[in-house]
């Protein structure tokens, strides 16, 4: 209630002025606080009423401007009139530093010595800072102290803290970081830390690192002793190994006698003095010989089985490597996986990953070779029976060789691999040219005539019989016979290939062969 007594003597007394004016009599003097305006006329108000008619000069209001407005009150700008409300004495542009209220009589001191500009919350709820003396900020509208932490320069123009926020304007003091220095350094740092981050500049103690200096120095350093970025400053102890002296030597190295000896190597970790037993092998013996080694063994370098496998399933230096499902009996030799007892029917090939050709007669076919040394089905020749018969083939069979018609040609074809078809204009021609060359070949290569007649020659009536013998004649066949180490008759056991050709040429062939037809 104090606090709105001047405001409402200051209204009473404009009232009470008001009321003299209206009793006085005509012809007033006007105020010399009336505004002339921009004619400057010599009549600056009623002289019935004294109500200044071009307003109040600045700083004073009031009908005929007898009423002075607040100093405190901020002085309006260059195209601005008056200070304050000409009825209620209000601020028109607001207060001076360190007062508020609706006519500024108000002083923020009073509420807040540290706060040197000020708002008005609400009736009876406060005030708001919103500039705070040198060395302070703000924060929620109220004035607190820079942090102590804060470093201090006398000599500098800018303040401890930045008044809007707190920030520590010149850096921190020592041991501290942080946004307002309100973060401590580690203990462990030496003197001062990183303002923004904490992160130590260097570390007090030899036996700590990080960026912080809290974490130890890991044991595989020779005497504990690190940089702050955890290299060991003195290598590495005896039984530990890497950039970091991090690794510890594998266990399965052999330990020398003198502990003051390596185990292993700094760089890679490799046993110096190799492994422990033969049970592991590699540079760090950090691998466990094959199961199929004999008695587990191996060569520490390779890793190959130093006393064979102990399986005929496997092969390999290693033995690590399954024979071939193919493989007669499952087993095979161990330098590269040969199938010594040989392969499974329909199979060939060194590991017997090969298959027989669909065609081959019984579905065997050569070991190396993989061709159908016991024939072909009906219908195929060549070495893997890859080869279809003619069509015009009697009985739709051919000789394995060359696909001559071994049964002869349908009724109506002859010729040497498939028939040809005669006509009876055909037939006479032709039977004159075959006669021509036959003559010739009969002085040339005695008499083979008899061997062109079997080869299906044109019959009268124009039909070629049927098979002349019960056995047809094979020219030229190769028969081979595949015979294995260690194989009886029965092909039971199988070790390595022998080939052994056997070739049935009759003299009727040769000269056959020889007659060129």
């Amino acid at each position: 209630m104090l606090e709105t007594l001047p405001t409402m003597i200051q209204i009473l007394g404009i009232t009470i002025f008001l009321l003299g004016n209206t009793i006085r009599a005509a012809n007033i003097t006007c105020s010399s606080f009336c505004e002339r305006g921009a004619s400057n006329r010599t009549e600056t108000c009623n002289t019935n009423t004294g109500e200044c008619i071009y307003g109040c000069i600045v700083g004073f209001a009031g009908p005929n401007c007898s009423y002075e407005c607040p100093d405190t009150c901020i002085y309006p700008a260059e195209n601005e009139t008056g200070t304050c409300n000409h009825i209620s004495g209000e601020c028109l542009h607001g207060c001076k530093d360190g007062f508020y209220g609706s006519n500024c009589t108000q002083r923020c001191y009073d509420i807040d010595p540290i706060c040197e500009r000020c708002i008005e919350k609400n009736e009876n709820d406060g005030i708001e800072c919103k500039k705070c003396n040198r060395n302070f900020y703000m924060s929620a509208g109220k004035c607190l102290s820079c942090n102590y932490w804060c470093l201090v320069v006398p000599t500098s123009a800018e303040p401890i803290c930045r008044p809007e926020d707190g920030y520590c304007n010149h850096g921190c003091r020592t041991g501290r970081y942080g946004f307002m220095c309100g973060e401590r350094c580690s203990s462990t740092c030496k003197d001062e830390c990183n303002r923004e981050t904490g992160t130590c500049f260097d570390c007090k103690y030899q036996s700590c690192c990080g960026p912080t200096c809290e974490i130890q120095c890991q044991d595989g350093c020779l005497l504990q002793q690190c940089n702050q970025s955890c290299h060991c400053v003195n290598g590495c102890t005896t039984t530990h190994w890497g950039e970091r002296c991090l690794t510890v030597c594998n266990y399965n190295c052999i330990k020398p006698a003198d502990p003051s000896k390596r185990v292993c190597n700094t760089s890679d970790g490799t046993c110096l003095l190799g492994c422990e037993g033969e049970l592991f092998w590699g540079n760090q013996c950090n691998k466990v010989c094959p199961s199929y080694c004999v008695n587990d063994t191996c060569e520490q370098i390779s890793g190959n089985c130093t006393e064979g496998c102990s399986s005929e399933a496997v092969y390999g230096w290693r033995c690590d490597t399954p024979c071939n499902k193919n493989c007669l009996g499952g087993t095979c030799e161990r330098p590269d996986g040969y199938c010594d007892k040989g392969c499974n029917v329909g199979t060939y090939g060194i590991e017997c990953n090969l298959s027989c050709s669909e065609n081959c007669k019984n579905n065997t076919c050569n070991r190396q070779s993989g061709h159908c040394d016991n024939g072909c089905k009906d219908g195929n020749y060549g070495n893997q029976c890859e080869n279809t018969c003619s069509t015009t083939c009697l009985n739709q069979r051919c000789d394995i060789v060359d696909g001559s018609c071994t049964d002869g040609c349908i009724s109506g074809f002859e010729g040497h691999n498939y028939g040809t078809e005669t006509k009876s204009v055909d037939n006479t021609l032709l039977g004159l040219t075959i006669s021509g060359w036959s003559l010739l070949v009969i002085l040339l290569a005695f008499n083979i005539t008899k061997a062109l007649t079997k080869r299906c020659k044109k019959s009268k009536g124009n039909k070629i019989n049927a098979k002349e013998d019960t056995q047809p004649q094979i020219r030229n066949q190769q028969v081979y016979t595949t015979l294995q180490h260690g194989q009886d008759e029965n092909h039971d056991t199988t070790k390595y290939e022998v080939l052994r050709f056997r070739e049935e040429n009759t003299t009727e062939q040769t000269m056959y062969e020889n007659s060129g037809v």
